[in-house]
């Protein structure tokens, strides 16, 4: 679960390295955020890369959207199966629910397929579990 002010790590390539939460949009529960689920964030730390274009740049300090895509605390499937990620991340996306990032790293759970809105996520991971 992601509550306020929790520190992510940034799974896309947009620029920014960690990010913390700040709001919870659509959140599945009323206890935190899930897997699929919208927050606000603010960068805390980025890295400039001079071959970024200037608008897909991201600064610290700059307030953005992202889903959640991977939660220490995991999701639970069919029987007593549990998927867990050794990190908590997620993909910046813009008011459009498109990612910033050109690219995701790592794997991406399946239950963001619920939300139509993402399937450009989906279709840009590398893994799907």
């Amino acid at each position: 679960m992601i509550n306020v002010q929790t520190v992510l790590k940034v799974a896309d390539n947009s620029g920014a390295v960690f990010v913390s939460c700040i709001r919870l949009l659509n959140s599945s529960s009323r206890v935190g955020a899930g897997v699929g689920d919208t927050i606000t964030v603010v960068v805390k730390k980025s890295i400039i890369k001079k071959n970024i274009k200037k608008s897909k740049e991201v600064k610290k300090g700059q307030v953005c959207s992202a889903v959640i895509l991977r939660t220490i605390k995991g999701v639970k499937r069919w029987g007593n199966f549990f998927l867990r990620s050794s990190s908590n991340s997620v993909a910046l996306i813009n008011k459009y629910c498109l990612p910033i990032g050109s690219r995701l790293l790592g794997p991406v759970f399946r239950e963001i397929r619920v939300n139509l809105k993402f399937s450009k996520i989906i279709s840009i991971a590398q893994v799907t579990l």
